[in-house]
């Protein structure tokens, strides 16, 4: 785990934020595999329905981002038991990733959580148009925010990252 993923699971101590990774060895084909994507997001929503207890922030990077939004479309979609209530995706936040309706072209399940989305200024690999795309694919609240750096800004800018991190997370009411 990278300092900066430490430092983003210490940001929310009544909120559990969980790091949503497609596999290194299947991220090659994934692009062009639905089939694949849904079985991994399925797999990934079975485990997590039976964990998690609270709000749960669910944050993905590059293709982790796609990752993560099939599976907070997942575990919002699935009912949990009376004694779980608290249970539930508080929020979705995103990195250096385009919409899935850019990939698909389609709109794509519409998530009932608030949805983030951190951009670098000179990704070359995620305009801004698709990543304010993202909008079409919440509900609610959806917030956009503009880091300096490429696509590589995650990793060269861990303080910045979890500085603007910290200040979505506040910006949010978790029940």
């Amino acid at each position: 785990m990278s300092d900066c993923e430490q430092g983003i699971l210490e940001l929310a101590p009544s909120t559990e934020v969980l790091f949503v990774r497609y596999p290194r060895h299947l991220e090659a084909t994934a692009e062009h595999d639905s089939e694949q994507l849904a079985a991994v997001a399925d797999s990934i929503c079975d485990d997590l329905a039976t964990h998690i207890e609270g709000p749960t922030v669910l944050f993905g990077q590059g293709f982790g981002a796609w990752m993560a939004y099939e599976v907070a479309h997942r575990l919002e979609m699935t009912p949990l038991p009376a004694e779980r209530a608290m249970a539930e995706v508080a929020a979705l936040v995103v990195s250096s990733q385009p919409a899935p309706s850019c990939r698909t072209g389609g709109p794509g399940p519409v998530l009932a959580c608030p949805i983030g989305v951190f951009l670098g200024d000179t990704d070359p690999r995620t305009t801004y148009d698709e990543a304010a795309a993202w909008a079409r694919h919440g509900a609610n609240r959806f917030d956009l925010h503009l880091l300096h750096g490429g696509r590589g800004y995650f990793q060269e800018r861990p303080k910045e990252i979890i500085n603007a991190l910290s200040d979505y997370m506040l910006t949010l009411s978790f029940h």
